[in-house]
């Protein structure tokens, strides 16, 4: 799989490039500039918009004490379609437009995550700290090991006089407010 990411990340931009260049071909270089500055332009009005009422549904299912998953997850499809629209590209641009229509970014989504459950990203190994000798993690409170909590704290405040001074006395320590000039 990672072999396939590798690829996917070399053959983008080189398609990216190829693309950009027939679109100039067809429509002219100036037109095509202009084509990729206004897609950059429409994708942060668009984000704009829709990341609006992605927070205001986030806000509306936070105030029912429901869980705003949708809303969170719809917020990070706009802002991924954002991002790929503010990208120079046709081909990201497209991709970005299409993540901008809702059903679309919610089947995207959808699917994520499906291939999320399916087969985690990360597992979670535990592994002994360098250097130690028992296992990784807090020791059992019943072996005396780890932390433990000590009953013979004191709380208190101090300050410290100058031992040439009596206390009381005028100074620098026990100046008043008042005392100022």
């Amino acid at each position: 799989m990672i072999f396939v990411w590798f690829l996917l990340f070399l053959a983008w931009p080189v398609a990216e490039i190829a693309f950009f260049v027939e679109v100039g071909q067809a429509i002219g270089w100036i037109w095509a500039i202009l084509l990729a500055i206004g897609t950059s332009i429409a994708g942060s009005v668009l984000m704009r918009v829709q990341g609006m009422t992605a927070l205001n549904r986030f806000l509306q299912e936070s105030e029912k004490g429901e869980l705003p998953v949708a809303a969170v997850l719809d917020g990070m499809g706009i802002f991924l379609a954002g991002v790929l629209l503010l990208l120079p590209g046709f081909l990201t641009d497209l991709v970005g437009l299409l993540l901008f229509v809702p059903p679309v970014r919610r089947r995207v989504i959808g699917f994520m995550f499906r291939q999320l459950l399916r087969k985690p990203a990360m597992q979670w190994q535990t592994r002994r700290a360098p250097f130690s000798r028992g296992p990784a993690g807090p020791a059992p409170r019943e072996s005396g090991q780890g932390f433990r909590r000590s009953e013979d704290i004191i709380d208190a405040e101090f300050e410290t006089i100058d031992p040439e001074r009596k206390p009381g006395s005028p100074g620098l320590v026990n100046r008043r407010d008042d005392d100022l000039p």
